[in-house]
């Protein structure tokens, strides 16, 4: 920091001399406000379906250098971050749609469910984040099963009797 006395007489080594600059800065120290917009309920899909996002944040100051979506799953170590492009955004609290191809993380995305985070990263490099507050996304790559199957009387029946059959049915979103 170099601090001048008022009415100093500064010249370089050419004989030119300080001209008074009044010069104002603003710095941005607040980081861009996301909130998730969807999904916002459970959502079933399967890896090879596109999955709708929306989002607003707010950006006070500079502009926003870079957007990300991850899925991440509840129970295990798997997830999948998309890099959006965000140049033809604005930080002015509007919803930005997007369709995330979920065909492209085939082979990170495993059947199970996912929370949905977006992180939204100023010029400045400070960055925040919004969530769902549960694992909305559903993905259900496996058809459901059906076990142990039992059908009583297990005999000839007539036309009028009761019948009561019983199973074990099992599907990843249960």
């Amino acid at each position: 920091e170099v601090t001048l006395a008022e009415g100093a007489d500064v010249t370089d080594l050419a004989g030119n001399a300080l001209q008074a600059i009044d010069q104002s800065v603003v710095v941005d120290e607040a980081a861009p406000d996301v909130d998730l917009v969807t999904p916002s309920e459970r959502t079933l899909v399967d890896s090879t379906d596109v999955l709708d996002v929306s989002y607003r944040y707010t950006e006070s100051g500079g502009s926003v250098q870079d957007v990300t979506v991850t899925l991440t799953q509840a129970e295990g170590d798997a997830s999948y971050t998309y890099a959006v492009d965000s140049s033809q955004y604005t930080g002015d609290g509007a919803t930005k749609s997007l369709a995330l191809d979920l065909d492209k993380a085939a082979d990170t995305l495993t059947d199970g469910a996912y929370t949905v985070s977006v992180a939204v990263t100023d010029d400045n490099g400070e960055t925040v984040s919004g969530a769902t507050a549960e694992p909305y996304v559903v993905v259900d790559d496996e058809a459901p099963s059906v076990s142990e199957v039992t059908v009583e009387p297990n005999g000839d029946v007539s036309t009028d009797a009761n019948i009561d059959v019983s199973y074990v049915y099992q599907n990843v979103t249960d």
